[in-house]
């Protein structure tokens, strides 16, 4: 009998994984994800030519990822999250050449993004969050044209964002936060006009927004939050209407809110606080029909709180505390509280205007 596939995922396994696996030499599939197996992964399985996935996430495998493993040209799928798997990632990995998703989140591998993924040209997915890479980001990457996700946050990686990046054309999905990346954002970003989530938020990156962010017209989630960014906001950022998520908060953006924004239909997170923002809130943020959560907190805004802000049914939170925004709180948008005629259930404001404003409309006072 020849076994094809082995599936013991999620049955409570421990202790190690046995060498004699490799005896089945017509696997093309083994999955023990989900157990409490240990110890390292036995070289032996190096023998299993016809393997073709190879799922061991959620186990407390430690050791390096073996070399014999890279000599299985026909792996298409590995997933080793959420481990104890440690060190570089051997280079021989380049010979995986039918490798469309690579799972190394949640472990310790270290060293830098191996320039090897780059000739791995059916590669779908990569995700390596959460380890302790370093160095730079390989600008060969932009070779990989059918990559769709890109995962590299929670590392160590200090570099710039390769120009050359421009390249992943079917890029749906970069997450590099949380990491010590520096520079500009590359205009070329811009024309990955796939992208649905782009998140670069906790680096050192500086420069301005450049307006061409308005070509993703398929972006849905943007972070970019705890930077040193610097400028105004464009307001081609109000041809984003598929955004759901704008994350600019803690950064050094200056000037005024556009009103363009206020095209955004769909957005649900506008989050601008800890910045530098300037001017009075746009009347036309009344439009935003589905905001659940508006944060524009430590800027310098003047003027009034707009009644279009009434029109946000769907409003859970409204934090406009430290400007110089006048009171009262227009009484439509305090109804907003109670009645049923909305779900805000915060709304903080400084303690002057909440004073001036109708009893039990502020949640939070600030002085």
């Amino acid at each position: 009998m020849k076994v094809i596939e082995l599936e013991l995922s999620e049955n409570k396994l421990s202790g190690r994984i046995p060498e004699n696996l490799s005896l089945l030499t017509h696997l093309e599939s083994i999955s023990i994800s989900g157990n409490e197996l240990s110890g390292t992964i036995p070289t032996e399985l190096g023998m299993l030519s016809n393997l073709k996935s190879l799922l061991f996430n959620e186990n407390i495998l430690s050791g390096l990822l073996p070399n014999q493993l890279f000599h299985l040209t026909k792996l298409e799928k590995i997933n080793v999250n959420n481990n104890q798997l440690s060190g570089a990632i051997n280079h021989n990995i380049r010979k995986l050449k039918h490798l469309k998703v690579f799972f190394g989140e949640n472990n310790a591998f270290s060293g830098s993004i191996a320039q090897q993924f780059s000739e791995l040209n059916a590669l779908e997915i990569l995700r390596l969050s959460n380890n302790t890479f370093e160095g730079s980001l390989p600008q060969e990457m932009g070779n990989l044209i059918n990559l769709r996700e890109l995962s590299l946050k929670e590392n160590g990686i200090e570099s710039d964002i390769p120009v050359e990046w421009q390249g992943m054309e079917a890029l749906e999905i970069l997450h590099l936060n949380n990491n010590k990346i520096h520079g500009k954002i590359p205009t070329s970003i811009f024309d990955l006009n796939k992208l649905k989530d782009l998140r670069l938020s906790s680096n050192n990156l500086s420069g301005t927004i450049a307006p061409s962010i308005g070509k993703l017209s398929h972006l849905e989630k943007l972070s970019l939050f705890d930077n040193e960014i610097q400028g105004s906001l464009p307001k081609e950022l109000g041809n984003l209407e598929k955004l759901e998520t704008l994350g600019l908060f803690a950064n050094k953006i200056s000037e005024n809110i556009p009103t363009e924004l206020g095209r955004l239909e769909n957005l649900e997170f506008l989050l601008l606080s800890l910045n530098k923002l300037t001017g009075s809130i746009p009347v036309e943020l009344g439009n935003m029909s589905n905001i659940k959560v508006i944060s524009l907190w430590n800027n310098n805004l003047s003027g009034k709180v707009p009644e279009s802000f009434s029109n946000l049914k769907d409003l859970f939170e409204l934090i406009i505390d430290t400007n110089m925004i006048k009171g009262p709180i227009p009484e439509k948008v305090c109804e907003l509280r109670y009645n049923g005629k909305g779900n805000l259930h915060e709304l903080s404001a400084d303690s002057k205007i909440c004073k001036e404003s109708k009893d039990s409309c502020c949640t939070k006072w600030h002085n």
